[in-house]
């Protein structure tokens, strides 16, 4: 969480006014309340409507500096690689914590673009489907195994919404139709390096009987889907099964999701 040095006033039950710092995109709403220091301050959500939970003092509490672009001078950028993939080299300084600015300094990136990646959950049977294919980076790492287990996911194409392609890609990968959707989560899955960025999202589907080979042979895909109970999976990720950073995440999500959904969607 990050704060800008300005002041936001917290007006408790009692009246009580408890100065905490404005919180950066995030708006106070509603008449919800949790305690926090001592205080009961009112709930805080994004802007978005989703809770925020913070973890301050009332009455001490850490102001951080935002970095924005505005900290960071690119001399120059070089196309290093164009194919499916671009790779770039940043000619670039930014800006230090401590003051000052770094030497300039080479920094290659792989210009790998937005993906869509999608849970396929049944909230009836409790079970989610995954599927099996052929990775590239993991036989060019020397994996002797390199076929992977993960939830869906595809690159978002030109004039396609995040949504449309949730929904076009669960069905090119499994097989199934999504009935509800809800986005979960946004990240870059390998900031360091690559600009890979993730919208990740739990789609409700019905799992019954899903078992077969799927995706785009005009593209080389060759899919394995398969219906597991969503117990099943959790136990996967805690026995270190998944070698993937996106299923790992999302499965994570589901749990922590996962009665709320069953509520809803059932």
């Amino acid at each position: 969480i990050a704060f800008r040095c300005k002041t936001f006033v917290a007006r408790t039950e009692t009246d009580e006014h408890v100065e905490i710092g404005a919180i950066w995109n995030v708006l106070p709403t509603g008449i919800k309340t949790y305690k926090l220091g001592g205080f009961k301050l009112p709930a805080l959500q994004t802007s978005g409507g989703a809770p925020l939970h913070t973890f301050l003092q009332a009455e001490t509490y850490v102001k951080h500096t935002i970095m924005t672009r505005d900290d960071v001078v690119l001399d120059s950028s070089r196309n290093l690689h164009d194919g499916f993939f671009r790779m770039v080299r940043l000619h670039l300084k930014h800006r230090l914590f401590a003051g000052g600015w770094t030497e300039l300094l080479d920094r290659e990136v792989v210009m790998h673009g937005a993906v869509v990646a999608v849970i396929p959950y049944d909230p009836v049977l409790d079970s989610v489907v995954l599927i099996e294919q052929f990775r590239n980076g993991k036989y060019a790492a020397g994996d002797p195994k390199p076929w992977s287990v993960s939830i869906a996911a595809g690159m978002i194409e030109e004039g396609e919404s995040v949504a449309e392609v949730a929904r076009r890609e669960t069905l090119e990968e499994t097989g199934c139709n999504v009935s509800r959707l809800e986005q979960a989560l946004t990240f870059y899955a390998s900031p360091g390096g690559s600009t890979q960025h993730v919208t990740l999202f739990c789609a409700e589907v019905t799992a019954n009987g899903i078992s077969g080979l799927y995706g785009m042979a005009e593209e080389g895909e060759d899919i394995r889907a398969f219906e597991i109970p969503f117990s099943e999976a959790l136990g996967m990720v805690d026995a270190n099964y998944f070698d993937n950073s996106i299923s790992i995440v999302g499965l994570q999500w589901l749990d922590r999701n996962r009665a709320r959904l069953q509520r809803d969607w059932t």
